[in-house]
């Protein structure tokens, strides 16, 4: 069984090597006939040094350059076309493998031969150990997108499915959605035979620093979450997933996909402006993809009241600013000014 590691990297020097070191000796020790791939998103760091280094320490290492910087999924997309083994195992530059977790993994993969295969991020607990067997739908909505499949870490796919997103330019297509690793895994792989081995397996190096949060920030990637909900409804169209889905498909961390963006247009609303435009939109929409009639009856009424809270709150911020410009045009009779103009703000 030959498992490649594809990495994914750019200006990530110390973490990459980091990375590498620790899957290099994961493979020593548990899988030798596993290799690394990395393809570098023309970092302008000391990156292409580190590289060099490492491949000359390990033989199972092998990396390309791109010329020019793109997107993640470009460079993605850039290592799927030139990796080549049994099984791909996409990994984070900033992320950690964990002891016994390839071995194991190994085992599982020679025995059940899936087309995809998730592992646990060590973060979330408790792991059972289990081996969750089903379609990669049936996983999904088992134990939620995010927690199955959205973080890439945590992604193992077979060649067949690797050599079909490649051809049909799967990522390109939804590079929109920040989840367009899941819509394009589903794209391929919806009805096909899928494992979820529940150990802590991977996790990342460490919490999100201002460096990660900045890129996070430039690259809009918490408003792209929405653009999932456009994936879906494609992949409905197509006729590749059914046109409702179970509540447990939206299972976000400890609440839904919905709370998340509910909380997040409506404390945005309130400062003048909208996390993203159409959220509410996007809100309904995903209300309407569940199986459950009541459940999507109470976040359409969720949406609504979200909305008219927003609209007393500018109208209670229009009427006190109205008041204080009338206050300070009266305190102008003696030139002194009670209050600043605009104390309050949308």
């Amino acid at each position: 069984m030959n498992i490649v590691f594809a990495i994914p990297t750019w200006n990530r020097a110390e973490k990459l090597e980091r990375c590498v070191r620790t899957i290099a000796g994961r493979i020593a020790e548990e899988a030798p006939t596993a290799s690394i791939f990395v393809s570098d998103n023309a970092s302008n760091d000391h990156t292409p040094e580190v590289l060099q280094k490492l491949q000359n320490e390990y033989e199972c290492l092998t990396f390309v350059r791109k010329n020019e910087h793109g997107d993640l999924f470009t460079n993605m997309n850039n290592l799927l076309s030139q990796a080549s083994g049994d099984y791909i195992w996409l990994f984070g530059d900033d992320d950690i493998l964990h002891v016994g977790a390839l071995q194991q993994v190994n085992q599982v993969l020679e025995q059940h031969n899936p087309e995809v295969c998730c592992v646990g991020n060590a973060w979330f607990s408790p792991h059972t150990g289990m081996v969750i067997q089903g379609t990669l739908l049936q996983i999904m909505s088992r134990l939620g997108f995010n927690q199955s499949v959205s973080f890439i870490s945590a992604d193992i796919i077979s060649a067949n499915v690797q050599k079909k997103i490649i051809e049909l330019d799967l990522l390109k297509h939804y590079e929109k959605d920040a989840f367009a690793h899941v819509a394009s895994l589903l794209h391929i792989a919806a009805d096909n035979k899928a494992l979820y081995v529940d150990i802590p397996a991977v996790s990342p190096m460490e919490a999100q620093t201002q460096l990660d949060l900045q890129r996070w920030a430039e690259a809009k990637t918490e408003q792209r979450y929405y653009y999932f909900i456009d994936s879906l409804q494609q992949l409905m169209d197509e006729g590749i997933i059914p046109r409702k889905l179970p509540q447990g498909f939206f299972r976000y961390l400890n609440f839904n996909l919905w709370d998340r963006f509910l909380l997040q247009m409506l404390s945005s609303a309130v400062k003048g402006a909208e996390f993203v435009p159409d959220g509410w939109q996007y809100i309904r929409r995903l209300a309407d993809m569940l199986d459950n009639t009541e459940l999507s009856k109470l976040i359409h009424v969720s949406v609504d009241a979200a909305l008219a809270m927003v609209a007393l709150h500018q109208q209670a911020v229009a009427q006190a600013n109205f008041t204080l410009n009338e206050l300070n045009k009266l305190a102008n009779h003696i030139n002194k000014a009670v209050y600043p103009n605009q104390f309050f703000s949308m």
